[in-house]
């Protein structure tokens, strides 16, 4: 009997955390034209999108519609301090290494593609953003360019691609130091709202299945009550 209860008390752990609504978390814009390229991101260059989520994630992948030369770019996931569309990092773009939560490499080889590196992370209720940048961080071997649209930053380009209302954008400052450029700090951006450049992750949500709260506690009732019985009849033997 109690053996049979463990397992009942087992199931129902297995449903007291449920999985729902996979897909994309947030996209900071539609997919455009393919293969358009626009905004650099490079080693003095980090390109990032704000987005929150008001409960647990599991983050199964990220990336955009990108596109990388003569190696790999890489895409981190970071805290930001709060939800404001002018929210910026509160660390040093210099140190985005140690504050990453997970980061990945993208190449794709000279073609610009709607891409994602795979990731099994979980995210608690808050605000966050996807940067990506290039050679010289988190083994980063190249550089490379995300799609966007209009004129906003390099006119002669045009994704198509239109960013979402939630959509917010930052990238890094950088200065010519001793013979070359060297990220500096970060920077707000409206015209990366109008260039729409595609930012994307993607999983499920985690919640806290109510009734199994309920069911957990009946199984637990229900185990102390058989270990009694059980003490019960060996008394009476």
């Amino acid at each position: 009997m109690m053996h049979k209860t463990l397992c009942m008390l087992l199931i129902s752990l297995s449903f007291f955390i449920t999985k729902s609504n996979a897909g994309i978390i947030y996209e900071s814009a539609n997919l455009g034209t393919m293969g358009d390229i626009g905004t650099y991101i490079g080693t003095d260059q980090f390109v990032g999108s704000r987005f929150s989520i008001n409960s647990a994630y599991e983050v199964t992948g990220f990336g955009g519609h990108l596109l990388t030369n003569f190696g790999s770019v890489w895409g981190a996931i970071i805290a930001l301090p709060n939800s404001t569309s002018s929210s910026l990092p509160s660390f040093d773009p210099n140190s985005i290494e140690q504050h990453a939560i997970v980061y990945g490499l993208f190449d794709t080889n000279g073609t610009a593609v709607d891409t994602r590196v795979n990731t099994n992370i979980m995210l608690n209720a808050g605000d966050y953003a996807l940067v990506f940048g290039g050679s010289g961080w988190f083994g980063a071997t190249g550089d490379g360019s995300m799609a966007i649209s209009g004129n906003g930053m390099m006119g002669y380009y045009d994704s198509g691609q239109i960013s979402s209302a939630t959509a917010s954008y930052f990238h890094t400052n950088s200065e010519y130091v001793n013979g070359s450029w060297e990220v500096q700090s970060w920077q707000h951006s409206n015209e990366l709202y109008s260039g729409a450049p595609r930012f994307v992750i993607e999983g499920n949500s985690v919640s806290v299945n109510e009734p199994a709260t309920l069911s957990m506690l009946l199984l637990a009732v229900l185990f102390v009550n058989s270990r009694a019985r059980k003490r019960m009849v060996l008394y009476n033997d």
